[in-house]
């Protein structure tokens, strides 16, 4: 039979008899523009699927009805069912050891769209994705319960293979140190930044410096880069910088679980956002409206200039640049059932915040904070303390002999590579 992922469209009322008040409650109930779900080939859609992601996306104030979580979602039930497929099982039908099967299936196996190994983080969450689903699928009668953790539980203790030891769980792939923290060093972040472009004060005929800015706000303040390109021209006018301060306070809400948090733009970068706005944005952008976003593309852009920047546009200029600094390796890929080398970055956007918070966990201990864990999941918005110790403490005791002159050279570099 096979699946596929349809996705909704806007919902037109052509030829709808009906009054405004019955449109609107219309309206309420239907999928959102993007929203993804899971069809048959047969052109059936995959009720249990469709109404989990349901509940799970539109009626939970915890994820986005449409982004990045609601695909990540939908795809990972797309690729469960089409295995299922596969192994002639029906999804309705399975217990803990046919999932256990495929967790290890997906573990010796290689990604069909990047032909590489799947990371142990991806499996894990793939395997959460699939564990929430049957708890959800069981309690509302649609199959028998075969799962063993606490969902709301293991959220926030995935990973950690001292505590995962004694969860009872078999399902979430244990933590081998694979998917450890790349923080960028100060002279590879400085290639980096000069490559992705000039400061704004700098910015020449033809030049454009959005890419740099991007990611000096994402290194300097440890946002995630969904929530850098999410600003608002009306983020920065808001905030009330002091002199006596060496950054200026924002608090962001359009977040990675929609919590508010606080994060802290160093003056330098500050000045940088100001001297943007008011020199290359206002060349780009006819639309005056404080709400606009932020970060949009440059005026000689093939693809709408002027309008808001997508977060791919970001990634890719990122992604360029670092293989352009020559922060690349050759990976064997299988494409078209030939193998061939691919030069892949050895750092990625996400590295960003990695560095942010390695160097912030370094001045934090520098400077005698009694509880430099619980700050710093503060600054990187983390609901669990013992989710910034898991990812963070193996790279704070690898590196840390060679933090010693990083952090200064960091500030520096952020602002004057």
């Amino acid at each position: 039979m096979g699946y596929y992922i349809a996705t909704a469209g806007p919902l037109a009322r052509d030829g709808v008899e009906c009054s405004v008040q019955e449109w609107t409650r219309i309206s309420a109930c239907a999928l959102p523009k993007g929203f993804r779900y899971l069809v048959s080939n047969a052109e059936e859609i995959v009720e249990p699927v469709l109404l989990f992601l349901y509940r799970r996306c539109i009626q939970s104030s915890k994820v986005k009805s449409v982004g990045n979580s609601q695909k990540a979602f939908s795809d990972d039930l797309y690729e469960l069912f089409s295995y299922l497929e596969v192994v002639d099982l029906r999804w309705d039908a399975v217990d803990i050891h046919d999932l256990i099967q495929y967790r290890e299936t997906l573990q010796t196996s290689l990604s069909p769209k990047t032909g590489k190994k799947y990371r142990r983080s991806t499996i894990a969450r793939r395997m959460r994705t699939i564990q929430r689903f049957y708890k959800w699928a069981h309690r509302n009668g649609y199959c028998d319960d075969i799962g063993k953790a606490d969902d709301d539980d293991l959220v926030h203790r995935i990973g950690d293979a001292s505590r995962d030891a004694g969860s009872g769980d078999d399902l979430i792939p244990k933590d081998d140190g694979s998917d450890s923290v790349d923080a960028i060093g100060a002279d590879d972040l400085t290639k980096i930044l000069r490559l992705l472009g000039p400061l704004p004060k700098d910015r020449g005929a033809g030049e454009t410096s959005v890419y740099r800015l991007g990611a000096t706000v994402a290194v300097g303040t440890g946002m995630r880069i969904d929530e850098v390109m999410q600003l608002t021209l009306l983020d920065i006018q808001n905030v009330q910088p002091a002199s006596s301060q060496a950054a200026v306070s924002l608090v962001i809400t359009k977040t990675k679980g929609g919590r508010a948090r606080r994060v802290f733009i160093p003056n330098p970068i500050y000045e940088d956002l100001l001297a943007y706005i008011n020199g290359e944005r206002k060349e780009c952008v006819a639309d005056p409206s404080p709400t606009y976003p932020l970060f949009v593309n440059r005026a000689d852009a093939h693809r709408n200039p002027g309008r808001p920047m997508t977060t791919h546009t970001m990634w890719r200029n990122f992604h360029a640049a670092v293989i352009k600094a020559g922060l690349s390796y050759q990976e064997p890929v299988v494409r078209d059932d030939k193998l061939k080398l691919e030069t892949r970055a050895r750092h990625s956007f996400h590295d960003l915040r990695h560095t942010y918070a390695v160097v912030m966990y370094q001045q934090l201990v520098k400077r005698g904070k009694s509880a430099p864990w619980l700050v710093l999941a503060r600054l990187l918005g983390h609901k669990y303390v013992e989710t910034t110790v898991r990812i963070y403490l193996r790279s704070v005791d690898t590196i840390e002999a060679e933090l010693t002159d990083f952090v200064n050279q960091y500030i520096r570099v952020l602002r004057d590579a």
